[in-house]
């Protein structure tokens, strides 16, 4: 979120991704109110699900590895509207990908633009967790890539933000643990 005060009066800008089918606020409501979720077996791009040995395993662990929240269309990155090259943006973190889209949405939704910030001293706080990427990454060729270390660093994540917008305030990354 993105919150703006003027004249006693603030904005607060909200954007956010949900798995599958919610796109908007007033869905992410509606499942809210009637207490639903968006959960659906894990999709074959992610992992085999029936090539998972489960012997020995109860019931409860077994629908964790078939059933997940999965975000539609996490691939797909303009990283050329946030200024990062091609073979950077081919080895970012999800969450990072996420973190600029979102965060530039909800600046956007509170009424503000880049340009307004320019230069402020408006800071950049961001709740991260999870380092699943950074070993996936590790343990794969790409892993040797000069942007591996950046593109799934916390400490680097918030910067991305702030650069993006040309900010010069604070800029801190919380690790929030399993958030």
């Amino acid at each position: 979120t993105e919150s703006t005060r003027t004249a006693g009066i603030t904005r607060t800008g909200i954007s956010c991704r949900i798995p599958r089918s919610v796109t908007a606020l007033p869905q992410l409501m509606s499942l809210a109110r009637n207490a639903l979720d968006e959960a659906s077996e894990v999709p074959l791009s992610r992992w085999d699900v029936d090539a998972v040995e489960t012997r020995g395993m109860n019931a409860d662990v077994k629908a964790r590895i078939r059933y997940g929240c999965f975000l539609a269309s996490v691939q797909h990155f303009d990283n050329a509207f946030f200024r990062i090259k091609r073979t950077e943006a081919a080895v970012l973190d999800p969450q990072q990908r996420l973190m600029l889209e979102v965060g530039y949405s909800s600046l956007h939704n509170a009424g503000k633009r880049r340009s307004s910030l320019l230069a402020s001293d408006a800071g950049v706080f961001l709740g991260i967790a999870a380092a699943e990427f950074a070993q996936l990454l590790a343990a794969s060729p790409a892993g040797g890539s000069v942007y591996a270390a950046t593109g799934s660093s916390h400490s680097i994540a918030c910067g991305r933000l702030s650069y993006v917008l040309g900010l010069h305030g604070p800029c801190v990354a919380h690790d929030t643990a399993c958030s």
